[in-house]
């Protein structure tokens, strides 16, 4: 198992995340043999407020 890559980016653009997004998605490949496999998982921020 090797990971190809690994990114928190915003839903809406898949542009990276910066430290005021609350919608975003883990973006992730990595090979498993030759198999390459690819997924997404959204990663929403609940943010707690005084």
């Amino acid at each position: 198992f090797k990971v190809d890559y690994l990114a928190l980016c915003r839903e809406h653009d898949l542009k990276p995340a910066t430290a005021d997004d609350d919608k975003l998605v883990v973006l992730i490949a990595a090979f498993l043999g030759s198999a390459r496999l690819i997924d997404n998982l959204p990663f929403p921020l609940n943010r707690i407020t005084d």
